[in-house]
């Protein structure tokens, strides 16, 4: 049904559906039979300025990217109301909702005690290879009408809106689309490091058709890795990497012990050239990440 939103508890969650038809999810038409007044479409987030003014001088300084060499956001926030279905269509036959004076009020808790006050995953119909993630509630309440009754959810979400299959995760062939998404796979996965005593080196990605390709595979907003490292040959010394991004000046290395660690300074942004990495000691490394966008 297009123009429906689909909650999810979280990204994983999502992935998992398409194999797992169990995976704990509500539509807004398939389980509640509520239309969108107007398409849904997340508000824009507005941009984080810095303006200092100048006295004696003409118009301000702008600060706005002094610190990051990009621009920041705060959350989206918004509404989105919902009709209340009279009646529908199911397996063939027209269902009448008002024909039980209690259904409505049913319907409204159990909208109430899915989303309100939860943090949540929404995927749009028509946009089914991104999500969006926030705090969800319902906002003034439940507005009866002469002809339609309507509830309206509102949201607080992060600015971005994120791929819902990361560097790692499997390919997902339903919602794939061939002409703008991409495949990480091969460069960020299972990287074998054995070398204790001098920098590896790789390309990320190892492959690029031009320098346009390089806002597809990494996104186009400020991104941080996920690292695991895992045994090598029954044993790992852990990983020492080095992350350099020349547009943002960072020239960094970092040791990694087994296990995951979220390696918030190592930024992907900026850069038109793939980048390189170094990686120094004995195990298995994957580097997770997910895509953004405005």
């Amino acid at each position: 049904m297009i123009q429906s939103i689909t909650f999810f508890d979280s990204p994983e969650d999502i992935i998992k559906s398409y194999a797992d038809k169990a995976i704990k999810k509500v539509n807004t038409w398939d389980d509640w039979h509520i239309l969108p007044v107007s398409r849904p479409v997340f508000t824009s987030p507005e941009v984080k300025t810095n303006y200092i003014d100048v006295p004696g001088g003409n118009g301000a300084l702008d600060l706005t990217e002094a610190l990051t060499r990009f621009p920041t956001y705060n959350n989206r926030e918004g509404t989105f109301e919902f009709r209340v279905m009279n009646d529908y269509e199911k397996d063939g036959k027209t269902v009448y909702e008002s024909n039980d004076n209690n259904r409505w009020a049913q319907r409204y808790s159990e909208i109430m005690e899915y989303i309100h006050g939860k943090s949540l995953c929404a995927v749009l119909e028509d946009d089914p290879t991104w999500f969006y993630q926030g705090r969800f509630y319902i906002d003034d309440g439940w507005k009866p009408g002469d002809t339609w009754s309507t509830v309206t959810i509102g949201y607080t979400v992060n600015p971005f809106k994120w791929s819902i299959s990361s560097s790692t995760s499997d390919w997902l062939w339903d919602p794939f689309n061939f002409e703008t998404d991409v495949t990480w796979d091969l460069d960020c996965s299972d990287i074998r490091i054995n070398n204790p005593n001098g920098f590896t080196s790789i390309t990320l990605p190892s492959e690029i058709a031009d320098k346009n390709s390089m806002p597809q595979f990494f996104g186009r907003v400020p991104i941080s890795p996920t690292i695991t490292v895992s045994d090598l040959e029954g044993a790992s010394t852990g990983i020492d990497i080095r992350f350099v991004n020349t547009y943002l000046g960072i020239d960094l290395t970092q040791h990694f012990r087994k296990g995951t660690t979220f390696a918030p300074d190592f930024i992907f942004y900026g850069q038109t050239e793939p980048y390189t990495l170094y990686f120094k000691g004995k195990g298995i490394v994957s580097i997770d990440f997910r895509t953004g966008r405005l």
